[in-house]
């Protein structure tokens, strides 16, 4: 997908080579028995049915929505966020999603662990909820699906030197281009002057000036710890002051 251009563009690829596995996961059950989430939905649905007979309406429904999820990835807009684009890009966006609007309505409003128990065989029951290796009672299916339907598309293989190397990669890619980085260099503050961002404060004590600061970090340490909090509308307000302490959230 269009993803793939911005790896490219960062220099994170370049002589790589890309290693995709037919296999997302194996989860095992206390009886013996392992379920192998494919990354192939066609082999997944065949696989699951194969466990569980008496699932197969509750499987085939699943790796349905897997195949339109497939098919979303591959036409979502990576390259322009959405609320860069104008009237008529977002309409154009809008009609090519449209048929997926469905399986990304259901997948996002319900939770994976009730999603599971539709499950009759206890084995699927369980092992759906591991799917990314452990269990996050919180999880819609969405992600879930995410995952499956990027690795069935070869979008989402291991590239050669794991993690370290992709960052060293693009490291490289930043210093040819003449741009200088500083590791074990922790931020304590964004410095402001009339409402704007002029630079950072580091743990040291050090000031560094710039016509641009980008916070590469969750917004919650960007809005509550950098800038203090007082840069925030009362939606965002909300959600880091009280929403963020309520059972459930991550």
């Amino acid at each position: 997908n269009e993803m793939h251009q911005i790896w490219l563009e960062l220099g994170a690829l370049q002589g790589k080579e890309i290693r995709h596995f037919d296999v997302f996961n194996v989860v095992r059950g206390q009886d013996g028995r392992a379920v192998h989430f494919y990354s192939d939905p066609d082999r997944l649905e065949a696989h699951l049915i194969g466990i569980s007979p008496a699932d197969a309406r509750t499987v085939r429904r699943f790796c349905a929505q897997l195949r339109s999820f497939r098919k979303a990835l591959a036409v979502y807009p990576f390259l322009k966020p959405v609320g860069l684009m104008g009237r008529v890009e977002r309409w154009r966006m809008l009609a090519s999603f449209l048929p997926y609007f469905n399986a990304v309505r259901t997948t996002i409003t319900v939770l994976m662990t009730e999603y599971s128990a539709k499950f009759k065989d206890p084995l699927l029951r369980e092992a759906f909820n591991f799917i990314l290796y452990e269990k996050h009672p919180n999880f819609p299916v969405l992600p879930f699906h995410f995952q499956l339907a990027s690795h069935a598309n070869l979008s989402a293989g291991v590239p050669e030197g794991g993690s370290l190397g992709l960052a060293r990669s693009i490291e490289a890619r930043y210093r040819r281009l003449g741009g200088e980085i500083s590791y074990n260099t922790k931020v304590e503050k964004v410095i402001v002057e009339d409402d704007r961002a002029v630079g950072v404060r580091l743990s040291d004590g050090q000031e560094l000036r710039a016509d641009i600061v980008v916070s590469a970090c969750d917004g919650y340490t960007t809005t509550m710890k950098f800038l203090e909090g007082k840069y925030l509308g009362e939606e965002y307000r909300k959600l880091y002051t009280r929403t963020i302490h309520e059972p459930g959230m991550v």
